[in-house]
């Protein structure tokens, strides 16, 4: 996921996905939820945890369900729903990324403050560009897509934006062929899109980003 978090190039998500989406993850966090309470507990304590789950609206099931958010059994579960009734197939990963970085209702969707604006510079030198742990770092709740959208506009004023041109293209294809050739990537391995953005400004004086290479 930590690669994932990244691809800023989703398929677009109609409404109706995204209302089903969040149904779907409310449903299987309970259903999760109340199996764990089913293993662990008896009697009335059982009745009362299920009580209390059946309770909980979503965001609530999501703290309560962190670790099964962060897992993959649940997603695997959503992916077989979302199948269901749409042309467009989500797999349990993609459910995964756009959940948790566009419409888990416990995001902070406010203006950043100058505090968090502090923490997130120190954040980012200090994890490398890992951009999960960047926003698991700050002391509200950002999504890792978030903090990476929020440094670029920051801190790299000077980026260009919009179409590529023939003069962009070309050198990033050079950039390509120099340090992302398919004969220098290790088994198993990826391009390094850091490496090659790096190329194209200090070599080509292109103002790109790994993420917008990488598109």
């Amino acid at each position: 996921v930590q690669d994932a978090v990244l691809d800023l190039r989703p398929r677009g998500w109609r409404s109706a996905e995204q209302a089903k989406i969040l149904s779907e993850v409310q449903a299987q966090l309970q259903r999760l939820l109340l199996a764990q309470a089913r293993e662990s507990c008896q009697g009335g304590e059982y009745l009362a945890e299920c009580s209390a789950i059946n309770s909980l609206d979503l965001p609530a099931l999501c703290t309560r369900g962190e670790a099964l958010l962060n897992g993959i059994v649940l997603w695997e579960a959503v992916e077989v729903e979302m199948h269901k009734g749409f042309e467009c197939k989500r797999g349990a990963l993609e459910c995964k990324i756009f959940f948790l970085n566009c419409v888990d209702p416990r995001l902070n969707c406010e203006k950043w403050s100058k505090e968090e604006e502090i923490h997130l510079f120190k954040s980012e030198h200090q994890d490398a560009h890992r951009w999960d742990l960047v926003a698991q770092a700050l002391p509200t709740r950002r999504a890792p897509v978030d903090a990476l959208m929020q440094v670029q506009q920051v801190y790299c004023p000077l980026l260009s934006t919009g179409k590529w041109t023939a003069a962009e293209d070309s050198a990033l294809r050079l950039a390509i062929q120099k340090h992302g050739a398919e004969t220098q990537i290790p088994e198993g391995g990826k391009r390094d899109w850091v490496l090659i953005a790096q190329c194209l400004q200090s070599e080509f004086e292109v103002r790109r980003n790994e993420q917008q290479c990488m598109q």
